[in-house]
C-alpha cells in the first residue's frame, strides 16, 4: 500500500520522489471501480476556488477552437491502452469514421456544456449532462465487467473493427519505430497485464473503467493543453488561465467520481501541475505506447481522424 502524499504548499514544484509516491499512488486506482450511479454530489469541494474556476472558464471561451483540437488530437492518443481500447471495439460504436464522428460530436457537446454552463446549479444544462454521463458510466462498468460479458470484451480483436481503413497503407511499424528510443516504463511492475499490450496475460482481473483510467481520461482532456498550449494556438494564455483550466477538470473528475486521492489535477497550482502532467507523459503515457500500439490503436485512430474531417477539414 502506497502512502496517501499530501500536495506540496501552493507553487512549490515538488521533486522526482515525491512525484514517484503521486505516480504510485494513483496506479493503485487501477483496482478500483470510479464512483457510479447519476447520483452527484451536492454542493462544491472543500478545496473549490471560485477565482480559479471562473479564471478557467474565461480561458475556454478565448480558446476554444485550440482546445477542442487538442482533445482530438488527446483522444486519438490516448487510444493506446488496451483498457481504453477494448471497450470501444466491443462496443461497436466508435470503429468506423461515421461512429466515431457521432460519438465525438456527442461528448464534444457535453464537455462545452461544461465549460459555459454552470455545473455547481442543481437543475442546469451542465449538471443534467454531468449527471447523464455518469449514468452512462454506470451502465459501461456494469455490463463490460458483468460475468457474462467481461471475457468477450478481454478477448476483443480487430476483426470486431470491420474493413480496414488504412487503403493498404499502414503505418503501424512507422509508429513502432517512432516509439523505440522511448525508453522503458519505471513504473512495468506495478501495472496490470492489461496495460502492457493487447495479449499480455493480467495477474488479476481488474475492473473497466477504474479509478486509474478515469485519470488518465483527465490528463488526455488538459494534458496537452498545459504542456504544449503553442501547438494549438493556446501561447498567448496566462498562467492564472491555464491554473484555471486545470482546476475546472479537478472538479469535473471530482463530479465524475473520482476519488481525491486519484484525482489527476489535485495538483492544481500551476507549476506542480506542469511537472506532475510532464512527469505522468514521460513515465507512464510515452512509454505505454511504445508497448501497446497495435492494429487495433491505428485502425480506431483512423476512425477518430477520419470522422474529424466530417466537421472540421483539418487533414491528419
Amino acid at each position: 500500500m502506497v502512502k496517501d502524499t499530501t500536495c506540496p504548499s501552493h507553487g512549490v514544484e515538488f521533486d522526482e520522489e515525491e512525484m514517484e509516491e503521486v505516480m504510485k499512488q494513483l496506479i493503485e486506482g487501477q483496482h478500483l471501480l470510479v464512483n457510479l450511479g447519476e447520483d452527484i454530489p451536492a454542493g462544491t469541494p472543500p478545496w473549490f476556488d471560485e477565482k480559479k474556476f471562473e479564471a478557467g472558464k474565461q480561458f475556454v471561451k478565448k480558446y476554444y477552437g485550440g482546445i477542442f483540437f487538442c482533445h482530438l488530437v488527446s483522444l486519438i492518443m490516448m487510444l493506446y491502452s488496451p483498457q481504453v481500447l477494448k471497450p470501444l471495439i466491443f462496443t461497436e460504436k466508435s470503429e468506423t469514421p461515421k461512429k466515431s464522428y457521432r460519438r465525438y460530436i456527442s461528448t464534444s457537446i457535453h464537455v462545452m456544456s461544461w465549460y459555459m454552463g454552470d455545473m455547481w446549479q442543481a437543475d442546469s444544462k451542465a449538471r443534467r449532462s454531468l449527471r447523464l454521463v455518469r449514468q452512462y458510466h454506470t451502465d459501461a462498468a456494469t455490463r463490460l465487467n458483468s460475468v457474462e460479458i467481461r471475457p468477450s470484451v478481454d478477448n476483443t480483436e480487430i476483426t470486431k473493427c470491420g474493413l480496414p481503413l488504412h487503403k493498404g497503407q499502414p503505418i503501424l511499424e512507422v509508429l513502432q519505430k517512432d516509439f523505440s528510443s522511448i525508453p522503458n516504463c519505471p513504473f512495468l511492475s506495478q501495472l496490470n497485464g492489461s496495460y502492457k499490450n493487447a495479449n499480455a496475460f493480467p495477474v488479476e482481473q481488474i475492473p473497466y473503467l477504474n479509478q486509474l483510467d478515469m485519470s488518465g481520461t483527465q490528463f488526455a482532456f488538459m494534458g496537452l493543453v498545459l504542456l504544449h498550449p503553442e501547438k494549438f494556438g493556446i501561447s498567448r494564455a496566462t498562467e492564472r488561465e491555464l491554473e484555471g483550466f486545470v482546476h475546472i477538470w479537478r472538479c469535473i473528475g471530482w463530479i465524475l467520481g473520482i476519488d481525491d486521492r486519484f484525482n489527476f489535477c489535485r495538483l492544481d497550482s500551476l507549476p506542480q501541475a506542469r511537472r506532475w502532467t510532464r512527469y505522468f507523459a514521460d513515465k507512464l503515457v510515452c512509454p505505454s505506447m511504445k508497448m501497446s500500439v497495435t492494429a487495433e490503436y491505428e485502425h480506431m485512430g483512423r476512425a477518430v481522424a477520419d470522422g474529424a474531417r466530417c466537421y472540421t477539414g483539418w487533414l491528419f
